[in-house]
């Protein structure tokens, strides 16, 4: 049996057929160039995980020691799960009731999850599993499981210091790996624009400052933003969760001293469902209240892919909606119940838009339009089932 193994604990000389040790390697974030898929289909723009792709699809098993960082995947562990997206194809399947990716290759490993770390209450445990379970189904493994170091070998917790306040307003945060040319700058500057059409019932501050993680350290952006008495944080949905820049910013935010801070967030992803997005939405609540902040709301959108490449007369209830949701949080300091629901819409699919989903893919009807164009455009239609990392 032919066994891989990913470790940023655990045994520090483990026996396997290839080792890919994060306590020693930083794993370039995905930049979001969608090469994988409509370029050069199959392979990454970076290289340096070519070997661990080969060394994976080729594994029986791939065994993962995980360290739990603030209750969720480490930001370089989730910038591994991000870089994953080369081994799926970009069309959606709708056969298992909800949107998925097709796989690219014939077979995956199965895999076996052993995490160490420590967590503040059973729930921050639970949706840190639940993420797992969920991340693991959609890489279509068909055995799996996820259990504690404890059950592989002995593990040690850690714990945190708490950071003073500090006292600014506003400060948004793009965490796309775009920065301001994808998708969450359009959400961005919507919200803004709410904020800014009812300025005569105003009570929060204005924006300060949009930062982008794609452009800044990560420990110096996440200071920043604890300077500021109020956070809203958007990014794309990257395998379930935030991208895993934006989980290296949160990793270096501390407990804030006192009460009074408030922090929100906006998500976008291309799948449709509201749902989709409920693994990461449990874990950002967990996290606001370990960092000691109130809640400001969270917004999550699904159908976005495409949003930036549209006339804006095809987003106008998008758009509306987004201006409410601004408008609402200048005048009262959150985000609106109703216009959140509505942006989830819908929360799942039924068995019969599945169904009809699935036909018109079949008739090249649904997302494979728009691949299909792009691959063309860039002469990789011919490519687009590509398997670059095996034979």
């Amino acid at each position: 049996m032919k066994t891989v193994i990913v470790r940023e604990c655990g045994p520090e000389n483990p026996d396997c057929d290839y080792l890919l040790d994060l306590t020693k390697t930083e794993v370039k974030d995905c930049i979001g160039c969608w090469t994988c898929w409509l370029k050069k289909p199959g392979s990454c723009a970076h290289k340096d995980l070519d070997d661990f792709y080969r060394a994976f699809l080729s594994a029986d098993k791939l065994i993962i020691f995980s360290k739990a960082n603030q209750g969720f995947v480490s930001g370089n562990m989730k910038s591994l799960f991000d870089r994953m997206i080369p081994l799926y194809l970009p069309y959606i399947n709708y056969k298992k009731g909800e949107s998925m990716h097709f796989p690219r290759y014939e077979k995956y490993p199965d895999i076996e999850v052993y995490y160490e770390g420590s967590f503040d209450t059973d729930e921050e445990k639970d949706i840190y599993e639940a993420y797992l379970n969920r991340l693991l189904y959609q890489f279509l493994c068909e055995h799996y499981v996820i259990k504690p170091i404890s059950e592989y070998t002995a593990a040690p917790a850690t714990a945190g210091n708490a950071s003073k306040s500090a006292s600014k307003g506003l400060i948004i945060m793009n965490g796309s790996p775009n920065a301001a040319r994808g998708n969450t700058e359009v959400f961005i500057r919507k919200f803004i624009e709410g904020m800014q059409e009812d300025q005569e019932n105003q009570n929060v501050c204005g924006v300060n400052e949009v930062a982008y993680a794609a452009k800044e350290d990560h420990e110096a952006l996440a200071e920043k933003l604890q300077e500021h008495d109020e956070i809203i944080i958007s990014f794309p949905l990257y395998v379930h969760a935030m991208p895993g820049s934006v989980k290296k910013v949160l990793e270096c935010m501390k407990p804030v001293e006192g009460s009074g801070k408030r922090m929100g967030f906006i998500i976008q992803y291309g799948f449709m469902e509201g749902a989709q997005s409920d693994y990461v939405v449990r874990y950002l609540k967990s996290f606001t209240k370990k960092m000691n902040y109130e809640l400001i709301g969270i917004a999550v959108h699904g159908g976005s892919a495409g949003v930036s490449m549209m006339p804006e007369k095809m987003n106008k209830k998008l758009f509306t909606d987004l201006k409410e949701l601004g408008s609402g949080y200048s005048r009262d300091g959150s985000f609106s119940k109703e216009v959140v629901a509505e942006l989830r819409k819908p929360e799942h699919l039924t068995k019969g838009q599945c169904h009809m989903y699935d036909f018109m893919g079949k008739l090249g009807l649904t997302d494979g339009m728009f691949w299909n164009m792009q691959l063309k455009k860039n002469n990789a239609f011919d490519h687009r089932y590509d398997r670059p990392y095996i034979g």
